[in-house]
């Protein structure tokens, strides 16, 4: 669980990190309404699978490893190559990460999900 989520939000998330199969996992995937990954494997499978997507890359580039899904918004808060992938931090997360605020996500995804609804792809 994020370390700032409320009990509110904690009641519509569930943690399956690690729990999952693949085969579970692109199943979890394929039933949802959208989905918010970092820069993943399963972020590629969702892209695939055309769901709508936000994508959070931190020192990882969509330049060299994009979402190929025209139903897919990124969100980067930092530009160019980092060799240096993982944080400083206890977390190990990077800075760059971090600084998404789940405000951020929201907006995002709430523009996507507005945008699919106008051009008819989600019901």
């Amino acid at each position: 669980d994020p370390p700032d989520a409320d009990e509110e939000s904690r009641e519509y998330c569930l943690n399956l990190a690690g729990h999952t199969s693949l085969d579970q996992a692109v199943a979890l995937i394929a039933a949802c309404q959208a989905i918010v990954s970092n820069d993943s494997g399963l972020m590629h499978i969702a892209a695939a699978l055309d769901k709508p997507l936000v994508a959070l890359y931190g020192p990882s580039s969509p330049d060299f490893t994009p979402p190929l899904s025209q139903h897919a918004r990124v969100i980067r808060l930092i530009s160019g190559y980092h060799k240096v992938r993982r944080g400083e931090g206890e977390t190990g997360y990077h800075q760059s990460l971090i600084d998404i605020t789940p405000d951020r996500v929201e907006q995002t995804l709430q523009a996507l999900l507005h945008d699919e609804k106008e051009s008819g792809c989600v019901s």
